[in-house]
């Protein structure tokens, strides 16, 4: 026997699903207003890979578990390595270099180590901009942390799923490789200023380099400073605008540019046992300088 009161299961199954739907629309909306206001940026991280500051005090840099992202999104120094759900191996291989290697060379060469739970975390601005007018964010805190993984991922292997998930749509590629170039020029920005490089091991164990590179600078004008660059596509550019004593540009077109910058590098890379980025600018600006003043390579 059934009465009026029986309840409508569908109905109400299907008034929730409704709700829940609004419910994370009005939560999405809230997240944009955060973002909007703060610029916030998450990342949801797992992999990582372990480095040492200028105080040779460990560090690690973290990537993205999107499979677009081939760039570490922030590096995490030794104050706030506690904050992590990580834990760094005591035998770890560490990455002996100023700026991340990419998620392939990590991969391929070991270097990756990977959390127990792929987490969140958020990056808040610092208030600097790179050059391209995007904002340098550092790390600020944990979001959340996710369930662990099933199956745990080898050295230099990213986490496995139960099943392979298909390959994401080309629009999606693209918002991920246009997202990873962005958080690629800020980290680069914020990684290769000055100050960076002042404490750095090459420092002690090459003087020679080290004298040579400040005659160098103690030779040209006072009011001559080098730029801090983003990266190396940041540093062609800047020569390709530099113009000699007589008003002529230094270099004719970009492959001269390139010519020029790979033959400074592999010059540079052939003398100098423990290569930094900060001290090759400082070798890359003193030949456009000197160039300048027409002084041959």
């Amino acid at each position: 026997m059934t009465t009026d009161n029986t309840p409508n299961w569908a109905f109400l199954a299907q008034t929730i699903a409704s709700i829940d739907v609004s419910l994370k629309t009005i939560a999405d909306y809230v997240q944009l207003l955060h973002i909007e206001k703060t610029g916030e940026k998450t990342w949801e991280v797992q992999r990582f890979v372990v480095g040492t500051d200028g105080e040779d005090q460990p560090c690690v840099w973290l990537y993205a578990t999107h499979p677009g992202i081939e760039f570490a999104v922030t590096r995490i120094y030794h104050e706030r390595l506690e904050d992590l759900p990580l834990t760094v191996p005591a035998n770890a291989k560490v990455w002996d270099g100023e700026v991340a290697p990419s998620a392939e060379a990590a991969a391929k060469k070991g270097y990756f180590y990977v959390a127990p739970a792929p987490f969140t975390i958020s990056l808040m601005p610092t208030g600097k901009k790179t050059d391209a007018g995007l904002d340098i964010r550092k790390f600020s805190r944990i979001v959340s942390v996710g369930e662990p993984s099933r199956n745990p991922a080898s050295n230099g292997q990213p986490p496995q799923s139960a099943s392979k998930a298909p390959a994401p749509p080309a629009d999606a590629r693209q918002a991920a490789k246009d997202e990873e170039d962005a958080a690629r020029a800020a980290y680069l920005a914020g990684q290769q200023g000055e100050k960076d490089f002042a404490g750095l091991k090459s420092a002690s164990l090459e003087p020679a380099q080290a004298a040579a590179l400040k005659a160098a600078a103690a030779s040209r004008p006072a009011t001559v400073q080098r730029p801090v660059w983003s990266g190396p596509d940041a540093a062609k550019a800047w020569a390709l605008e530099q113009k000699d004593v007589e008003g002529a540009p230094v270099f004719a077109n970009e492959a001269a540019v390139e010519a020029a910058y790979e033959t400074v590098k592999a010059a540079y890379t052939a003398k100098t046992a423990h290569p930094t980025p900060g001290e090759f600018f400082n070798a890359w600006f003193t030949e456009v300088e000197e160039r300048k003043e027409g002084i041959p390579f």
